[in-house]
């Protein structure tokens, strides 16, 4: 009976995972769908976005070549009404005159006539015959009014032997004369903008990549291929007519460079507008849904697979994490203890030499004393008792990965002491620490080395930017930053040499270092500039500090500056800042 029960489960729970697997499924596919059909309508609507962002560039541009147009033709009437004002008679009849004019003004050509409409003087930049391409517009009534009516003004395009020209023609009343001047309108006259129809889609980013091409109904004028620019439409399979039959108001599907794409075509105006996507990125959102989906199908199935074994792994996993711990920070520490807060019991990973026989055979807390006793003076075997005070540990170490103290050693050395909690109970109760011992010595010297000055073994700049602010922070007010500088060194240096310059800022440094109390620090933070950190020291006795000493060989002079915080909130930058500010001010002032 037992067994069917077995068996009767087992078959539901496979029932159940099949019905899970096949509803899962389902429900993927449907979504799958939809994922695509929104991909599908989100691409037509970024479509007609573009499609009529590339209405918009037509619009300007066809806007920006009127007025290239007419700035143009304004252009060339300025140029004739120069010509009118600079031109002298003994010049009418001078063409030498007029082929420099024409070059200086960027024209392509000019013609003087007189009343009778006689061509006095012509140039033209192609050395083509003015008066027999201008015959037609010259024997015009509205030109030949300008004779009696001088303040008339002539301006229109004409094309002549298949180029466009633009031309001006005015009149000049004290001589009876007409001036026609006139440009090629094959390219905008001193366009600054460089604006052409290339260059519509230039610099241009569209959301998902497409190809866009704007087309006249005869050759490609822009497109985001710069490859496509100013071929012929039948050289495109895109806008080849007939070769794809475009959709209204949908997208189209089709193929292109052996890849499937979809797209749109609209027309405006005198343009044809192309917008293409290729189906890697319209799709993107639904190959994004399949690999996540299928990743958290996955995901779900495996969570499924090791809920049952979670537990029965806690324990072993657990167990492993520590020993992967313990077994990887045993090469670099000394010792290692993992100490057991319910018991009370001190259990050695890895211990030193030295300390087995103080271990062996003790209580941890007597095990503790008598390492100290043994090694440290009172100022380490402080912080080790602080450090491992029991009553305060789980509050210290709660919501920290670790919690550590340097401690320095009778014989000079440093080591580090750190405790990691390893293990809590259900009640989130501190079960066992992990108590690490490492030699910091060397680590300890390079520091010092990068702390002192090697001139006169006080504290450098380095110092103070670590340690010194520090030292500060440690202290209470009053605060005084005491700041100063050697007088006489660069005359001391030029006069005596570097090596009497030494002596001063050693010397220097001696009275600083014996005048300061053990409340201070003093540093060598420049050159010949000093500085003394003073907590806990009120303003008369930073006074008192600043005493001078000389000798007849090493004359000593300083300017000093002195700022004491009494009360407030202490701030090193402005304190440097003031005291800096003061001793600059007795440098210049009074030298002591």
């Amino acid at each position: 009976m037992k067994k069917n029960k077995i068996l009767s489960s087992a078959r539901i729970l496979r029932m159940a995972g099949w019905i899970f697997a096949v509803a899962s499924i389902a429900v993927f596919i449907a979504a799958g769908f939809s994922v695509a059909f929104r991909d599908l309508h989100q691409t037509y609507m970024l479509a007609q976005e573009t499609a009529a962002f590339l209405e918009i560039q037509c619009e300007k541009y066809d806007n920006y070549a009127r007025g290239v147009s007419a700035k143009a033709i304004q252009e060339i009437l300025d140029r004739a009404e120069g010509l009118k004002k600079f031109i002298s008679p003994e010049q009418y009849r001078n063409s030498d005159f007029l082929n420099y004019f024409i070059r200086a003004e960027h024209l392509s050509g000019a013609m003087i006539l007189d009343d009778q409409l006689t061509v006095l003087a012509q140039a033209d930049m192609d050395d083509k015959d003015s008066e027999t391409m201008w015959e037609h517009v010259i024997e015009r009534q509205s030109v030949q009014d300008i004779l009696n009516y001088p303040g008339k003004k002539y301006v229109d395009e004409e094309t002549i032997d298949g180029t466009p020209y633009q031309y001006a023609v005015i009149a000049n009343a004290e001589d009876d004369a007409l001036i026609l001047c006139y440009a090629s309108a094959q390219k905008p006259s001193r366009d600054i903008y460089g604006y052409s129809v290339e260059q519509l889609l230039n610099g241009n980013n569209f959301h998902k990549n497409p190809i866009a091409i704007v087309t006249n109904g005869e050759r490609i004028l822009s497109s985001t291929v710069p490859e496509l620019n100013g071929l012929g439409i039948e050289d495109c399979p895109v806008t080849r007519p007939g070769e794809i039959h475009w959709k209204k108001d949908a997208l189209t599907r089709f193929t292109y460079k052996k890849s499937i794409w979809y797209g749109i075509h609209q027309v405006s105006g005198t343009y044809s507008l192309y917008v293409m996507y290729p189906s890697d990125e319209v799709y993107a959102n639904r190959k994004s849904f399949f690999v996540i989906g299928f990743m958290a199908y996955l995901l779900v199935v495996v969570l499924i697979l090791c809920v049952q074994r979670y537990f029965d792994r806690k324990n072993l996993d657990n167990t492993r994490k520590q020993l992967s711990i313990i077994r990887g920070i045993s090469l670099s520490y000394n010792s290692i203890f993992l100490y057991h807060t319910e018991t009370k019991q001190l259990e050695a990973v890895k211990i030193a030499d030295q300390l087995k026989p103080l271990y062996t055979g003790v209580k941890p807390a007597q095990f503790v004393l008598g390492a100290c006793d043994a090694y440290l003076e009172t100022e380490g075997t402080n912080r080790v008792l602080e450090l491992l005070h029991e009553d305060t540990l789980e509050e210290r170490l709660e919501g920290k990965p670790y919690i550590g103290k340097e401690i320095p050693c009778k014989n000079g050395k440093w080591y580090s002491l750190v405790l990691i909690p390893q293990e809590y109970d259900a009640e989130k109760h501190l079960r066992t620490v992990l108590a690490v011992i490492r030699d910091i010595s060397h680590i300890k010297q390079a520091q010092e080395l990068s702390f002192k000055d090697r001139l006169t073994g006080l504290h450098n700049r380095n110092y103070m930017e670590v340690k010194g602010r520090q030292f500060l922070r440690d202290g209470k007010l009053p605060i005084s930053l005491i700041m100063a500088d050697c007088n006489y060194l660069k005359r001391t240096n030029d006069t005596l040499g570097h090596e009497y310059g030494d002596k001063l800022l050693q010397k220097v440094a001696d009275i600083f270092q014996e005048s300061a109390p053990d409340n201070c620090e003093v540093m060598r933070i420049g050159g010949d500039e000093f500085l003394i950190l003073g907590r806990e020291c009120p303003r008369e006795q930073a006074e008192k500090i600043v005493q001078e000493e000389s000798t007849e060989e090493l004359p000593l002079s300083a300017a000093f500056g002195i700022h004491t915080t009494e009360e407030g909130e202490f701030s090193f930058e402005k304190a440097y800042y003031l005291a800096d500010q003061a001793m600059y001010r007795d440098k210049k002032g009074t030298r002591r």
